[in-house]
Protein backbone atom coordinates (compact mmCIF):
# COMPACT_ATOMS: atom_id res chain seq x y z
CA UNK A 1 0.00 0.00 0.00
CA UNK A 2 1.31 3.10 -0.75
CA UNK A 3 1.83 6.48 1.43
CA UNK A 4 -1.47 8.58 0.84
CA UNK A 5 -1.10 12.18 1.25
CA UNK A 6 -4.05 14.78 1.11
CA UNK A 7 -2.70 18.77 0.31
CA UNK A 8 -5.46 21.15 1.50
CA UNK A 9 -4.97 24.16 -1.04
CA UNK A 10 -6.93 27.53 0.57
CA UNK A 11 -8.11 30.21 -1.75
CA UNK A 12 -4.92 32.44 -0.10
CA UNK A 13 -2.57 30.21 -1.12
CA UNK A 14 -3.49 30.63 -4.62
CA UNK A 15 -3.09 34.34 -5.12
CA UNK A 16 0.44 36.36 -5.59
CA UNK A 17 1.74 38.83 -2.66
CA UNK A 18 -0.54 41.58 -4.73
CA UNK A 19 -3.74 39.44 -4.46
CA UNK A 20 -3.91 38.33 -7.51
CA UNK A 21 -4.91 34.83 -8.75
CA UNK A 22 -1.52 33.50 -9.56
CA UNK A 23 -0.88 30.45 -11.90
CA UNK A 24 2.69 30.18 -11.12
CA UNK A 25 1.02 28.77 -7.41
CA UNK A 26 -0.98 26.14 -9.31
CA UNK A 27 2.09 25.00 -11.08
CA UNK A 28 4.46 24.91 -7.69
CA UNK A 29 1.60 22.77 -6.59
CA UNK A 30 1.39 20.74 -9.94
CA UNK A 31 5.36 20.67 -9.08
CA UNK A 32 4.89 19.35 -5.11
CA UNK A 33 2.48 16.63 -6.39
CA UNK A 34 4.94 15.24 -8.86
CA UNK A 35 7.74 15.12 -6.70
CA UNK A 36 5.78 13.42 -3.70
CA UNK A 37 4.18 10.89 -6.14
CA UNK A 38 8.13 10.27 -7.57
CA UNK A 39 8.39 8.96 -3.86
CA UNK A 40 5.99 6.68 -3.98
CA UNK A 41 3.00 8.75 -2.39
CA UNK A 42 -0.75 8.98 -3.53
CA UNK A 43 -1.88 12.54 -3.12
CA UNK A 44 -5.44 14.24 -3.01
CA UNK A 45 -5.57 18.14 -3.33
CA UNK A 46 -8.41 19.33 -1.90
CA UNK A 47 -8.75 23.19 -3.36
CA UNK A 48 -10.68 26.01 -2.73
CA UNK A 49 -10.50 28.86 -5.00
CA UNK A 50 -13.45 29.13 -7.40
CA UNK A 51 -15.10 32.04 -6.39
CA UNK A 52 -12.16 34.08 -5.68
CA UNK A 53 -10.65 33.17 -9.11
CA UNK A 54 -13.97 33.90 -10.91
CA UNK A 55 -13.98 37.43 -8.76
CA UNK A 56 -10.70 38.06 -10.11
CA UNK A 57 -12.08 37.19 -13.95
CA UNK A 58 -14.68 39.61 -13.29
CA UNK A 59 -13.08 42.29 -11.73
CA UNK A 60 -14.18 41.98 -8.48
CA UNK A 61 -13.13 43.59 -5.73
CA UNK A 62 -15.81 42.44 -2.60
CA UNK A 63 -16.83 39.08 -1.94
CA UNK A 64 -20.59 39.03 -2.23
CA UNK A 65 -22.88 38.50 0.82
CA UNK A 66 -25.68 36.64 -0.98
CA UNK A 67 -25.45 32.78 -1.63
CA UNK A 68 -26.75 33.27 -5.01
CA UNK A 69 -24.31 35.49 -5.79
CA UNK A 70 -21.59 33.43 -4.50
CA UNK A 71 -23.06 30.26 -6.40
CA UNK A 72 -22.94 32.29 -9.43
CA UNK A 73 -19.26 33.08 -9.00
CA UNK A 74 -18.67 29.12 -7.84
CA UNK A 75 -20.20 28.22 -11.10
CA UNK A 76 -17.97 30.88 -13.37
CA UNK A 77 -14.84 30.09 -11.17
CA UNK A 78 -14.93 26.16 -11.13
CA UNK A 79 -13.94 25.78 -14.62
CA UNK A 80 -11.19 28.13 -14.48
CA UNK A 81 -9.36 26.26 -11.39
CA UNK A 82 -9.36 22.59 -12.99
CA UNK A 83 -8.59 24.24 -16.15
CA UNK A 84 -5.71 25.90 -14.53
CA UNK A 85 -5.29 22.77 -12.44
CA UNK A 86 -5.25 20.80 -15.90
CA UNK A 87 -2.82 22.24 -17.47
CA UNK A 88 -0.37 22.97 -14.59
CA UNK A 89 -0.31 19.12 -13.99
CA UNK A 90 -0.29 17.85 -18.04
CA UNK A 91 3.40 19.59 -18.26
CA UNK A 92 4.08 17.07 -15.58
CA UNK A 93 2.39 14.15 -17.30
CA UNK A 94 0.04 13.84 -14.77
CA UNK A 95 -3.61 13.27 -15.16
CA UNK A 96 -6.31 15.34 -12.64
CA UNK A 97 -9.74 14.71 -11.87
CA UNK A 98 -12.17 16.66 -10.57
CA UNK A 99 -14.59 16.10 -7.28
CA UNK A 100 -16.93 18.36 -6.44
CA UNK A 101 -19.03 17.41 -2.62
CA UNK A 102 -21.46 18.96 -0.75
CA UNK A 103 -22.16 18.53 3.22
CA UNK A 104 -24.77 15.95 2.00
CA UNK A 105 -22.38 13.85 0.44
CA UNK A 106 -20.75 13.15 4.34
CA UNK A 107 -23.94 13.05 5.76
CA UNK A 108 -25.51 9.78 3.93
CA UNK A 109 -23.37 6.92 4.05
CA UNK A 110 -24.54 5.57 1.06
CA UNK A 111 -23.20 9.28 -0.55
CA UNK A 112 -20.15 9.25 1.76
CA UNK A 113 -19.20 5.20 0.35
CA UNK A 114 -19.99 5.92 -3.62
CA UNK A 115 -17.62 9.23 -3.11
CA UNK A 116 -15.03 7.83 -1.31
CA UNK A 117 -14.78 4.90 -3.82
CA UNK A 118 -14.80 7.20 -6.37
CA UNK A 119 -11.50 9.38 -5.01
CA UNK A 120 -10.14 6.05 -4.29
CA UNK A 121 -10.50 4.28 -7.67
CA UNK A 122 -9.38 7.57 -9.46
CA UNK A 123 -6.10 7.91 -7.41
CA UNK A 124 -5.38 4.06 -8.31
CA UNK A 125 -5.91 5.11 -11.19
CA UNK A 126 -3.32 7.03 -11.43
CA UNK A 127 -5.13 10.30 -11.38
CA UNK A 128 -5.18 13.44 -8.55
CA UNK A 129 -8.09 13.78 -7.22
CA UNK A 130 -8.99 17.70 -7.17
CA UNK A 131 -11.53 17.99 -4.66
CA UNK A 132 -13.65 20.92 -3.79
CA UNK A 133 -17.21 21.45 -2.25
CA UNK A 134 -19.87 21.73 -4.87
CA UNK A 135 -20.33 25.47 -4.31
CA UNK A 136 -22.94 25.99 -6.94
CA UNK A 137 -25.51 24.37 -4.71
CA UNK A 138 -23.93 23.97 -1.19
CA UNK A 139 -25.29 27.15 1.06
CA UNK A 140 -22.89 26.16 3.66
Amino acid sequence: MSKKAVLKVGSAVLVNNTGKFSLRRIHKIAADVACLRENGWQVFVVSSGAIMIAMHHLGLTERPSKVEDLQKLAAIGQPRLMQAYERAFRRREIEVAQVLLTHYDFERRNSFLNARHTITSLARAGFVPIINENDTVAVE
